[in-house]
C-alpha cells in the first residue's frame, strides 16, 4: 500500500493519502491546504536529514512515533528552510 505524506507549515498540520483500493494513487495529499502557501509534499525518506527521514520511514512502516521524534521532525523542517 502506497502512502504519500505532506506537512502544512501554515496550519502546522501533517497530512497523508493512501493508495485507493482500485490501485489508482491519490496525489491530492495537500488538497485540504490548497489555500495555504507552505505545503511540503515529501518524497523518498532518503532525501532528508535524519530526524525527517526517521519519521517518514516509521510512517511508511506504520510504526509508532514518539513525541520527541515529532519535535525533532518539526525542528529539522524549520532549520532546512
Amino acid at each position: 500500500m502506497s502512502r504519500e505524506f505532506a506537512w502544512c507549515k501554515d496550519c502546522n498540520e501533517f497530512s497523508y493519502a493512501i493508495e485507493a483500493k482500485n490501485g489508482a494513487e491519490r496525489k491530492q495529499v495537500a488538497s485540504n491546504h490548497h489555500n495555504c502557501g507552505n505545503v511540503i509534499t515529501f518524497g523518498l525518506p532518503d532525501k532528508y536529514s535524519p530526524p525527517i527521514r526517521n519519521v517518514l520511514t516509521k510512517l511508511k512502516a506504520m510504526m509508532p512515533i514518539s513525541d520527541n521524534e515529532m519535535i525533532l521532525f518539526k525542528l529539522a523542517l524549520a532549520l532546512e528552510e
